[in-house]
């Protein structure tokens, strides 16, 4: 609303997945679609939309990579057991994450995130997250940072 730029639609479910089921439920074809997104993104809304008739065009507008410098400060939290809970929000974090932590193998990042909690903010993130070897303890069922931070709190008083 600060630029004057209303959304049109909301899917209830909120992944890309939800969105190429609602803007399917509208109908695309013959549309032309622009996604601006990260280089990194996925290709199943861009693909879905095509498959349905739309013209789209993707806009890489950022690039998701992992700060310079912080291996050993990062890898020194997570040792000393400063660190209580990691927060993913998408896949691209767990990603970056891993490649700051730079574990040499699985078994020495199980030992650094030994005690440390993890939560995901939905089944995409949450499936890259066990697709490395770690396991999630707290997902919202909506997708939004909001519910993901009642759903840590839930998690710290049950």
């Amino acid at each position: 609303l600060e630029y004057g730029i209303n959304a049109d639609l909301i899917p209830p479910v909120f992944t890309g997945e939800g969105l190429a089921e609602s803007l399917l439920d509208q109908g695309v074809e013959g549309r032309n679609v622009l996604i601006p997104r990260a280089v990194e993104g996925r290709e199943l809304l861009p693909e879905t939309l095509r498959g349905a008739g739309a013209q789209v065009t993707i806009a890489p507008i950022y690039r998701n990579v992992p700060p310079q410098g912080r291996r050993e400060e990062l890898r020194a939290e997570l040792e000393s057991g400063e660190v209580d809970m990691v927060t993913f929000t998408s896949s691209s974090t767990v990603r970056n994450f891993l490649t700051m932590v730079d574990a040499a193998d699985q078994e020495e990042l199980e030992r650094l995130m030994s005690g440390v909690s993890i939560a995901a903010i939905g089944p995409i993130t949450a499936k890259t997250i066990t697709d490395n070897g770690l396991k999630v303890d707290a997902q919202p069922e909506q997708y939004t940072i909001e519910a993901m931070v009642r759903k840590i709190i839930d998690f710290y008083h049950n």
